[in-house]
């Protein structure tokens, strides 16, 4: 199975004091290879960390696709982010990433707003949450 992986997940991975470091540590093990994203998640770990040599240094390693590309999604993620009300860039991308890998889980801190988007316009999204 895919794993989705937003930048809440890549935030507590990188950095030892988040809350769910532990949980994100120990979910890495089970999760297959490489984890799919977005560029823009990868850039918001960056900043929410102010640290991208740990990004880039996550990226080297070859865990991590970031061959997602926005332009050929358009359409549709100018249709999430008119239906939901203060959804974010890397939220929609995220759930797109989740409708174009059909046998995925979304591995994510934030189950609050993922709980509440839908992929394919009605159906839930399969979370991998602490």
């Amino acid at each position: 199975m895919v794993a989705v992986a937003d930048s809440g997940f890549f935030t507590a991975l990188l950095d030892r004091n988040d809350p769910a470091h532990e949980w994100a540590k120990s979910t890495l093990s089970g999760l297959s290879r490489p984890l799919v994203t977005c560029e823009s998640a990868l850039c918001e770990t960056a900043f929410n960390l102010h640290a991208p040599r740990l990004v880039a240094e996550l990226l080297a390693s070859g865990e991590v696709d970031i061959s997602f590309c926005a332009q050929h999604h358009a359409a549709r993620l100018a249709e999430l982010l008119r239906k939901y009300d203060g959804m974010d860039w890397t939220d929609a991308c995220i759930v797109v990433l989740s409708e174009v890998h059909r046998a995925c889980q979304v591995v994510t801190v934030d189950a609050r707003d993922f709980q509440i988007y839908r992929r394919f316009r009605n159906q839930p999204i399969p979370l991998l949450t602490p």
